[in-house]
């Protein structure tokens, strides 16, 4: 499986250990955890820690989540990492800018397709889909991207 489709469970993943405020999660933990998570879903390859730093660098990153993390968080000289504020999560960050385009792109490509014979499922998905899209203290970015992921996923097995 290409590293850009296992990028949500990464994030999924690394957010999850950010999130616990009871473990410090020094680089080689959240590659172990990133990698045990892939390893669940199914898939053999794992990732290098260089993927992690480059995950890590996208989730602070203005087209990522703009995450804060403690700085700087060392013991012995090993640095941890974990959230600014212990109660963020990126579940939690509303869509704007770019990701609502993306969002709007992809509600205009499966309305396009939905009209297809064979395709009556995606009507239900693209209903869901707009709702979130229209309701802004509703929309989450991981809500929104999974639903596209899976009506993709989901067109293309069907096609």
């Amino acid at each position: 499986m290409g590293r850009n489709k296992m990028a949500l469970i990464r994030y999924r993943t690394i957010d999850k250990c950010l999130s616990n405020p009871f473990k410090h999660y020094f680089i080689d933990d959240l590659r172990n955890e990133v990698n045990a998570a892939i390893q669940n879903e199914g898939y053999s390859d794992g990732v290098s820690e260089r993927q992690i730093y480059e995950d890590l660098r996208f989730m602070k990153s203005e087209n990522g989540w703009n995450i804060e993390l403690e700085e700087p968080a060392r013991i012995n000289k090993k640095r941890y990492y974990r959230y600014k504020d212990r109660k963020f999560t990126i579940n939690d960050s509303p869509v704007g800018g770019r990701r609502e385009e993306i969002v709007n792109e992809a509600i205009l490509v499966l309305n396009e397709l939905s009209g297809i014979p064979g395709f009556y499922w995606l009507n239900e998905t693209l209903a869901r889909l707009v709702d979130r899209a229209k309701s802004k203290q509703a929309t989450h970015c991981f809500i929104c991207s999974q639903l596209i992921f899976k009506g993709i996923i989901l067109l293309f097995n069907g096609v």
